[in-house]
């Protein structure tokens, strides 16, 4: 009950505050530039159609776990900030409900945004056959993504002074984990970056999108991917639990 109450209130705020009322715009705007170019660029308009598939969804998934970043950051310091954290801790609820309220307001983003980002993808998808499977995982993957990402930013993010400062540190981490996994393939062929390649969860996202939309290859080649991303969004929720449990006890 706690968790939902804080989880609606976190809602209210998105709903009518400048987070959602400018992102979803933004992003709609984004995605029908990138559509519009792809269809009528003459160096884009030759790209293969699972390619742009891919692209499509690439840019959906960029822009969603930016919006998943910058809400998780401000559930613990933005509260700080404002001075109501105090008292929220003072409340009886444990460190689980505050999470999950934390959470429901960060993946709400994600949510809004895959929305939004879908249609784009089925728009040029179209006549291909592949749509259903393909955002099947899109949106399995995604979401684990964000809820890993939401986790552990708010965990992160949790002794910070200020939602700045806060802002700063998670916005480095995301550069961290989407900045390497767009590089070529090139740079990405020596022993560290097939390391890394295998370890960051947004690059296990898109090579699940690239093997499913553009090799078409099956689920025995995905599984271990799912299961690094799982194992990032269950260590996540684990972290961001401890981290608010060891605030409350302060």
């Amino acid at each position: 009950m706690l968790a939902r109450v804080i989880g609606l209130r976190v809602l209210r705020e998105l709903a009518f505050g400048p987070k959602a009322l400018l992102w979803l715009p933004i992003s709609s705007v984004v995605l029908s530039v990138l559509v519009y170019l792809f269809l009528t660029s003459a160096d884009l308009s030759t790209l293969d159609q699972k390619t742009m598939m891919f692209m499509t969804a690439q840019a959906v998934v960029l822009l969603g776990l930016l919006a998943v970043t910058v809400t998780a950051v401000d559930a613990v310091a933005g509260e700080r900030e404002r001075g109501t954290l105090e008292p929220l801790l003072a409340a009886p609820v444990v460190s689980s409900q505050l999470l999950g309220g934390y959470l429901t307001g960060a993946l709400a983003m994600w949510a809004a945004t895959a929305s939004i980002g879908l249609p784009y993808v089925m728009a040029v998808s179209t006549g291909s056959g592949g749509f259903l499977v393909s955002a099947a995982y899109f949106l399995g993957t995604g979401s684990l993504l964000a809820l890993g990402m939401a986790a552990w930013t708010i965990g992160v993010t949790a002794r910070v002074p200020t939602a700045r400062t806060g802002l700063l540190l998670a916005l480095i981490v995301y550069a961290g984990l989407t900045a390497p996994a767009l590089l070529g393939s090139s740079l990405r062929a020596n022993w560290v970056g097939r390391t890394y390649d295998a370890v960051n969860p947004f690059a296990n996202v898109m090579n699940t999108l690239d093997s499913v939309i553009i090799d078409e290859q099956g689920f025995a080649v995905q599984r271990m991917r799912l299961k690094t991303l799982t194992v990032f969004a269950g260590t996540g929720l684990l972290f961001g639990w401890w981290r608010l449990t060891s605030l409350a006890l302060e």
